[in-house]
C-alpha cells in the first residue's frame, strides 16, 4: 500500500491510497467526505445494508498488517489534515486505532451512490481519466509524478522526476551511498537550474521596466502639460495657479483623455503619457499635443466655457469681495475658478 493521492471535488479532499494496484482509503475518511457525522455508525449501517464483503468492498487491518499500514502509508506521506480547528496528521489521527477497515475501489463507488452525493460519477472519471492509464502503462498510479509531468520546462520536470525516484529508492534503503550521492548531485543541479531562471526572470523584469521608461520618456515635440494648456486659457484655481485640471475635463468633453494610471508609454494623435516627477514622486501624467490644443480652442470658441454663479464673502473683513465660482462640463463634473478667470468668461 503506497502512493498516496487526492481526490478533489468541490473543495473537499479524499486521501487515498494504492492497494493491488486501486486506489483505497480508510473509511472514516470515506464518510466525512460524503457528508456524514457520525463516520463509526454510518460505516457499520452501509457495510450490512449494501451486503459489502471483506475482500470485495473492504478489507480489515489489524495486528502487524496494520502497524506496517501506518508506517509505511501514513507516517511517511504525513498529510495534514483539519480537525475542530486543529492541525494534526492522518496518522497522528489513527496511530492509535487498534483497526481500521480500508474502503477499495468498489465500496468507495458504493459508498458514494449510497450517500446519493453525486461524487460517484465524478469518481468514476477521475479513475477513467487520471488513475486508470497510468495502472495500465506503469503498473502503479503516482499522484506526485503525475504532477511532475506537468512542468513546462524541460530541464526542471527531468530533474524533478529523477529526485523522486531516488528518493522512493531511499525510502526503501536509507543507507545506499551511491543513491545518496546522486540525489545531493541532482538536488545541486536543481538549484542552480532554478537559480538561473530566477536570475533570467528578474533580468526580463528591468527590460520590461527599461522598455517601458525609454517609452515614457520620449516626448512628441510641441506637446503641452496640463499647467501649459491651463496657462494659454488663463484658466487658474482659487489659489491663482493654473487649474491642472481644466485640460483633462476639457478633454473628457472632447473624448479625447485616457486615464494615465496604467497607461504609461501611451500616445496617440492627441494625447501622450510619460513619466514626470512630482514632489519627489514618479508618476505618469497625460500631455496634450498641438492637434489636441487646437481643438481645444475651436471647442471653446463656438461653444464657450459654461460658469455657475459666484459667491462672495458676507461677513468680516473680505465681506462682498469673490468667493468663488464653479466651471462645468459634461457629466457634472465642475472645478473651481479665482475671479480672474471668472470675470473673463462669464
Amino acid at each position: 500500500m503506497t502512493n498516496l493521492m487526492n481526490f478533489n471535488l468541490k473543495n473537499k479532499n479524499l486521501f487515498l491510497f494504492e492497494s493491488n494496484g486501486k486506489p483505497a482509503t480508510i473509511a472514516p475518511e470515506l464518510m466525512e467526505f460524503e457528508g456524514y457525522k457520525d463516520t463509526r455508525k454510518t460505516w457499520q449501517n452501509i457495510k450490512e445494508k449494501e451486503a459489502f464483503e471483506q475482500g470485495c468492498e473492504y478489507i480489515t487491518l489489524m495486528g502487524d498488517e496494520l502497524k506496517v499500514f501506518k508506517n509505511e502509508v501514513l507516517k511517511i506521506h504525513d498529510h495534514v489534515k483539519v480537525v475542530d480547528e486543529i492541525s494534526t496528521t492522518l496518522y497522528d489521527l489513527y496511530k492509535s486505532a487498534p483497526r481500521l477497515d480500508i474502503v477499495l475501489e468498489e465500496g468507495i463507488i458504493g459508498v458514494m451512490y449510497y450517500s446519493n452525493s453525486g461524487h460517484a460519477n465524478h469518481f468514476k472519471k477521475f479513475m477513467r481519466r487520471e488513475v486508470n492509464p497510468q495502472l495500465r502503462k506503469e503498473g502503479k498510479y503516482d499522484h506526485t509524478e503525475n504532477e511532475l509531468m506537468n512542468i513546462e520546462d524541460d530541464q526542471e520536470r527531468t530533474l524533478k522526476i529523477k529526485i523522486k525516484r531516488y528518493e522512493d529508492l531511499l525510502n526503501i534503503d536509507g543507507t545506499d551511498l551511491i543513491v545518496i550521492n546522486q540525489l545531493n548531485t541532482l538536488k545541486l543541479e536543481l538549484n542552480q537550474l532554478l537559480n538561473s531562471k530566477k536570475i533570467d526572470q528578474v533580468n526580463e523584469r528591468v527590460n520590461e521596466i527599461n522598455n517601458r521608461i525609454s517609452k515614457t520618456t520620449v516626448l512628441r515635440e510641441g506637446d503641452l502639460s496640463p499647467e501649459a494648456i491651463a496657462k494659454k486659457f488663463n484658466i487658474f484655481s482659487l489659489s491663482d495657479k493654473p487649474h491642472i485640471l481644466f485640460a483633462e475635463n476639457l478633454a473628457r468633453d472632447l473624448g479625447i483623455y485616457l486615464t494615465p494610471q496604467g497607461n504609461s508609454g501611451y500616445q496617440d494623435d492627441y494625447i501622450s503619457i510619460n513619466l514626470t516627477d512630482k514632489g519627489g514622486k514618479t508618476v505618469p501624467e497625460v500631455k496634450y499635443s498641438q492637434a489636441a490644443y487646437d481643438l481645444m480652442v475651436n471647442h471653446v470658441e463656438e461653444n464657450g466655457l459654461k460658469l455657475g454663479e459666484p459667491s462672495y464673502y458676507k461677513k468680516g473683513k473680505n465681506k462682498g469681495d469673490y468667493k468663488s465660482a464653479q466651471m462645468m462640463f459634461l457629466n457634472e463634473r465642475k472645478i473651481n475658478i479665482n475671479e480672474l478667470t471668472y470675470n473673463l468668461y462669464k
